[in-house]
């Protein structure tokens, strides 16, 4: 066999057919499917992603799969910019518009800061490994195209923004393990109709589901302690909301303008309800408070025009400053004996309510407190107020104050021009028997009105009497002439 020569053009092209013939062979190798029904498709890029470097790899592939493997805690990608900015130096951020999925091993811990928010990335889908525990501040935030997300029962933590303006995601399902969402989670996903809390969710922050406009109910599992300010704030079309049962704080305007909302079932568990937590919510015609909670926040209620009837609970000794400013279909409102003071504005603009009971335990009414109720006839002011703020009472034609003699509020009723009665309370000693009622208020110059009629076993009522022995007899017709507080006492006679 004849040798070539070396260095010859022979030789050249035999070495360079070799070469040839080998890369050829290595693209085909490399074509070959890892997996029985595998497709291939050829690496884009790749690189290392890992919280100590090398524990994570990164692969791109043609079909636009951008999949993380390895073991342990991804990179946060920040930067010193301000906290709110979406900046970030990922590896894959030169091939970002190639990206259409995105798979995390199941045996990745985490999913770094700002690791896939979008610059550009088309990403539709998201596949989260089983070992994921939290995913961070602004992690997919801006993936305008993303649809899908999985969720594994490993994850505890959602971060601040991790999925805000994600508006093409429609459904969220957490798993059995999520503690926290951060907030604004979830802001401004304007395509989300469904979220699944599952069952061990303890915290939901600051406008985590805010302006989620697609979002027509929600359910709250019985491990939820806290609602944070404007969690659900302006999602429009929310109309269901069901708490549960361990549910501490609701916090402010977490409800704020949800328009849709029509009835409110607040368990006793909670004790707090933020400011405006309620506000502008004009479909709500009805809501139950529970009577865990203490007092009744500034502009909770505001604006919930449709609300027709309320019962303060028990327990609340304050009814802040517009608290139900503005709900106009309200006729009904009940005030428990706890109440100390009712604030500024807090039942202003109350067109449709025509009765109200202010309980002997007051002693603080706010400037406007009552000012446009105006189907209120009459309101009763007792002799515990000492202090009542401008213009507090209605100012239509007919309505009329009631006030005690030498009370504040006859005094406020002068000074104001407030038109008034003076009432007097009168108590009814029914004298060894037994009264359906035990005392009344009436008008100083009115008639008595109705009285009881007391009952006792073997007498016959004679009438109420102004002395026990003596006195004047009073009847329903009866014009009340004195100014203070007095009994009337039953006389029997004994029958044969």
């Amino acid at each position: 066999m004849r040798r070539i020569k070396p260095g010859s053009a022979k030789e050249r092209y035999r070495l360079l057919l070799a070469a040839m013939i080998g890369i050829s062979l290595s693209i085909f190798i490399t074509s070959l499917p890892l997996f029985p029904g595998q497709a291939h498709a050829a690496t884009v890029a790749s690189g290392t992603c890992g919280a100590q470097g090398a524990n994570l790899t990164w692969v791109l592939t043609g079909d636009g799969t951008l999949t993380v493997s390895g073991t342990g805690k991804m990179a946060d990608y920040v930067d010193d910019w301000p906290e709110d900015d979406i900046f970030h130096d990922a590896p894959w951020n030169p091939f970002a518009p190639q990206v259409k999925t995105i798979v995390i091993g199941d045996s990745v811990t985490s999913i770094g800061e700002l690791a896939f928010a979008s610059d550009g990335i088309g990403v539709n889908t998201v596949v989260i490994g089983r070992s994921v525990t939290s995913i961070g501040r602004s992690a997919f935030s801006g993936s305008d195209r993303l649809k899908s997300v999985t969720f594994p029962d490993s994850l505890q933590v959602i971060g601040r923004y991790a999925f805000a303006s994600c508006k093409a995601l429609t459904s969220v399902t957490f798993g059995g393990s999520l503690k926290t969402i951060g907030s604004e989670a979830f802001l401004h996903c304007d395509s989300l109709e469904s979220v699944d809390l599952g069952n061990s969710v303890e915290s939901i922050g600051r406008s985590a589901f805010s302006w989620c406009k697609s979002l027509k109910a929600i359910s709250f599992p019985d491990s939820l302690k806290t609602i944070g300010t404007d969690a659900f704030g302006l999602c429009e079309n929310l109309k269901t909301v069901t708490f549960g049962n361990s549910l501490v704080a609701i916090g402010e305007d977490a409800f704020s303008q949800c328009a849709s909302i029509k009835a409110l079932i607040i368990p006793d568990s909670v004790k707090t309800i933020g400011p405006h937590a309620f506000w502008m919510c004009k479909s709500l015609t009805s809501v139950k408070l529970g009577k865990g909670i203490s007092a009744i926040e500034p502009g909770v209620f505001h604006g919930c025009r449709m609300l027709k009837e309320v019962t303060v609970p028990r327990n609340v000794k304050a009814i802040g400053w517009s608290a139900f400013e503005g709900c106009k279909g309200l006729k009904k409102a009940v005030i428990p004996s706890s109440v100390k003071k009712i604030g500024k504005d807090a039942f202003r603009g109350c067109k449709g309510l025509e009765a109200l009971t202010i309980p002997g335990s007051v002693t603080k009414i706010g400037k406007g407190a009552f000012r446009g109720c105006d189907k209120l006839k009459a309101l009763t002011v007792p002799r515990s107020v000492k202090d009542i703020g401008k213009n507090a009472f209605p100012a239509h034609k007919g309505f009329k104050l009631k006030v005690y003699q030498g009370s504040f509020a006859q005094k406020y009723a002068w000074s104001n021009w407030t038109p008034h009665a003076t009432i007097a309370k009168v108590t009814f000693d029914a004298n060894k028997g037994t009264t359906p009622k035990a005392s009344k208020t009436a008008t100083v110059g009115k008639k008595y009105g109705p009285l009881p009629k007391p009952v006792r076993e073997g007498y016959t009522f004679k009438g109420w009497y102004t002395k026990k022995g003596g006195g004047t007899k009073v009847t329903s017709n009866t014009v009340m002439r004195d100014a203070k507080s007095h009994s009337l006492h039953a006389r029997w006679s004994k029958k044969k």
